[in-house]
């Protein structure tokens, strides 16, 4: 691994401590002689001291301000933006709550260099999380059709349909084909959309073998809660962090066909009717 240059993008906001932890993992990687890191994290209007923090730790740490509304998807963005200013082999999208096995980034860099000699293409790879405590597979890479069906093998490379964007490994090529995050996007889908994007234009998604990190999954969104009144139930669901039906409108006519009608009403059938809902994904 001689020679690789490598831009790490992150996005951040008021958890200091597991933002400095996951950069604690990041440099604490072994097995990448020869590979150069350059991180770029957005501060995205942090209050509790993060990018002051991080600076004292990690003075080569690019930090680039937010102002508190640019959530996952625009902090990602900005910080990409930035990066593609420079000359860089590969670009990793790495969550600041993700903390990686000290032989992630071997691996990531390992699978990329044998897809693109076995598939004579460049390909995006995945990395799989698992929680810290029940070891339970959290994020990744996803089957067709179904986002509870997770890709997954110990010991080989499996494709993958779409993705999420915790450990994500990108070849220049590809980010110069594809692009950056879509501006559509704030908080999520971004990242399911870009896997879509570049599926369309015949880029690969694979999971790289076995576990390359720590996260412990999103608590459930309150909107999908039947013990949320339904005053909040509706509210959440509209906000960035929820599952804004404008946002989630553009994903289903990119990329779902005929089918987003059908796809589009199922959240709103969720918010108004949570125990139908439940009912009938038990039958």
């Amino acid at each position: 691994m001689n020679n690789i240059r490598i831009a790490v993008l992150m996005t951040c906001y008021n958890r200091r401590k597991t933002t400095i932890s996951c950069l604690v993992a990041l440099y604490g990687q072994e097995g990448i002689e020869g590979v150069d890191l350059d991180v770029y994290l957005v501060d995205d209007g942090s209050s509790d001291g993060t990018s002051g923090a991080v600076s004292s730790i990690y003075p080569q740490v690019k930090i680039l301000k937010g102002d508190s509304n640019l959530y996952w998807c625009g902090g990602m963005r900005r910080a990409w933006a930035e990066a593609m200013k420079e000359r860089y082999d590969y670009f990793l999208w790495l969550n600041d709550d993700t903390m990686l096995f000290p032989s992630a980034l071997k691996t990531l860099i390992c699978t990329a260099v044998n897809l693109r000699k076995e598939t004579c293409k460049e390909c995006i790879v995945v990395g799989s999380t698992r929680d810290p405590e029940t070891g339970e597979h959290t994020y990744g890479g996803y089957m067709k059709g179904d986002v509870n069906k997770r890709v997954y093998s110990a010991t080989i490379p499996k494709k993958s349909y779409t993705m999420n964007g915790n450990i994500v490994l990108i070849p220049k090529s590809v980010a110069r084909l594809v692009g950056n995050f879509s501006p559509k996007f704030t908080h999520a889908m971004g990242d399911s959309d870009y896997a879509l994007r570049a599926k369309k234009l015949g880029v690969g998604i694979w999971v790289a073998p076995g576990f390359q990190g720590f996260c412990k999954r999103n608590e459930i969104a309150a909107w999908t809660c039947s013990c949320t009144p339904l005053r909040d139930r509706w509210r959440i669901l509209h906000s960035p962090k929820g599952l804004p039906p404008n946002e989630y409108l553009i994903l289903l006519r990119r990329h779902h066909g005929w089918k987003w009608p059908i796809e589009l009403s199922k959240p709103y059938l969720r918010v108004l009717f949570p125990f139908l809902w439940e009912w009938l994904k038990k039958s």
